[in-house]
This record gives structure tokens, sequence and C-alpha cells, in this order.
């Protein structure tokens, strides 16, 4: 995508992002590659991973067909996935802080334990994915498709998750202090244990959002952030 003028932008690992602070889709976002990303192909990727590599930081990745690949453990900071099928990876332990995953295609991918920290994640699919005890801080998650997700244990702390499909996920023992989730949609997702302190929640949809064993709906639907608010068993 071209650059786009007289827009609010910023540097994010490799990548200059629209941070235009609009509620309404489409977003803009650029992910023009930086002079310091580097090219590899799948094949040698592969190649080098089942030789003992494990730093493949920096790439530029987008559109490529990683369906099924198995890169756990291995360093993908500020790497460029945006449009890529990585549906069922096993990426456990992966580090994809700063990456661009832009329309990211991960239904069921195991990302237990990745480190996803600044990570800019618009309109990726990660219905029905692992992201047990994940690290999600300070993420870009707005419209993104985490529907059945596995979150349990999970830091989004900071998080935008604006207008996310997070229907059915599980938040249990999640950290959710200081996400936006203005328009999501969190209905009949789990958030046992989960904390919620400083979350914006305008015109969240929380129906049938289950808290321990009963349906629990408590949370006003107001521009304001929560003040100290934690949803217990």
């Amino acid at each position: 995508m071209g650059l786009i003028r007289n827009a609010a932008t910023a540097r994010c690992g490799n990548f200059l992002v629209n941070r235009t602070p609009s509620y309404e889709p489409p977003y803009k976002i650029m992910h023009t590659r930086l002079p310091d990303s580097k090219t590899m192909d799948t094949s040698e990727l592969l190649e080098r991973y089942a030789m003992g590599e494990g730093d493949f930081s920096g790439l530029d990745l987008q559109e490529v067909n990683l369906n099924g690949v198995v890169l756990s453990r291995v360093n993908l900071a500020g790497t460029n996935l945006s449009l890529s099928v990585l549906q069922n990876a096993q990426l456990s332990e992966v580090n994809l802080a700063d990456a661009m995953l832009w329309r990211t295609d991960l239904r069921r991918a195991n990302l237990a334990l990745a480190n996803l920290s600044k990570a800019i994640l618009i309109r990726a699919n990660l219905s029905h994915v692992n992201l047990r005890n994940a690290f999600l801080t300070r993420t870009d998650l707005r419209l993104i498709n985490l529907r059945y997700a596995d979150l349990r244990g999970a830091d989004l702390t900071g998080a935008d998750l604006r207008y996310a499909d997070l229907r059915g996920a599980n938040f249990t023992g999640a950290n959710l202090r200081k996400v936006d989730l203005s328009g999501a949609n969190l209905s009949d997702a789990q958030l046992a244990q989960v904390t919620l302190t400083g979350a914006v929640i305008h015109r969240a949809n929380l129906n049938h959002a289950l808290v321990g064993s009963g349906v629990y709906n408590p949370i006003k639907r107001t521009g304001k952030a929560v003040p100290d608010y934690q949803v217990v068993n």
C-alpha cells in the first residue's frame, strides 16, 4: 500500500503504521517495508530452520503460504507476514514482537506462550487459535477475528481491541488492564478471573458473557475507563 499523506504515522518495528484514531472501518494501514527489512523465500527459511537456525527477525514474508508450518521458539520479531496463510501452524513460544500480521490467516494455529507484544494484527483471522499464556501487550488487534480463541492466562495489557470479534473466546485468568474494547463483540466469551482495570468498553457487546458458572454482564457501556474492576468467580 502506498504512503497515506496527512495522517498520523509511527514506526512499528520495520513498518510505518497509520495511528489516526478513527473508529470507522476500513482502517487505513501502511505496511511499507523500510530499507532495513530483509527478504527470504519460504523454502530457504524452512531449510535453515531444519538446520537449527532460529533467528529470522525482520524478514519480508508477505503473502506466503506456510500452512501447517512448524516454527516453534524462533525469532520472527519485526517480520512482515501480512496476507500470509499460517493455518494450523505450530508457533509456540515464537517471538513475533513488533511483527506485521495484517490480514494474516492464523486459524487454529498454536501460539501458546508466544510474544506478540506491539505486533499489528489488524483484520487478522485467529479464530480457534491457541494463545494460552501469550504476551500481547500493546498489540494492535483492531477488527481481528478471535472467535473461540483460547486466551487463558494471556497478558493483553494496553492492547487495542476496537471492533474485535471475540465471540466465544476464553479469557479465563487473562490480564486485560487498560485494553480498548470499544465496539468489540464479547458475546458468549468466558471472562472468569479477568482483570479489567482501566479498560475502555464503549459500545462493547457483553451479552451472555460467562463468568464462573453464570451469565454475567455488570459493566456499564460508557466511554470511560473501568476504574478498578476485576471479574472473579
